[in-house]
């Protein structure tokens, strides 16, 4: 239609604003998920030094073995999540990006 703004002016985004806002969402949650990764991955070393040996042997020690055992399996599957998430975010960033 004549004597319209073109889109971007004063209405709708245009698909390289668009690009570019999806692009820096992206970013950011890949800084993000980066940040959660690594805090994961700290919280896994925190459990996994915290082995108690085996130099007692009390039930209550056994329950708690076990509960870092459980700990360090939720650490270890969220940091597999996490790693498959940024590997999500990358491609979505290498398609944005490419095209």
């Amino acid at each position: 239609m004549q004597g319209l703004p073109p889109a971007g002016l004063f209405g709708d985004p245009t698909d390289a604003e668009r690009r570019a806002e999806r692009l820096s969402a992206l970013r950011e949650q890949r800084m993000l998920l980066h940040g959660l990764r690594d805090e994961v991955g700290l919280a896994s070393a925190a459990v996994a030094a915290a082995d108690l040996g085996d130099s007692w042997q009390s039930a209550a020690h056994r329950d708690y073995a076990a509960r870092l055992g459980d700990l360090a399996g939720d650490l270890c599957r969220a940091g597999r999540q996490l790693d498959d998430a940024l590997d999500a975010v990358h491609t979505a960033i290498s398609r944005l990006t490419a095209g």
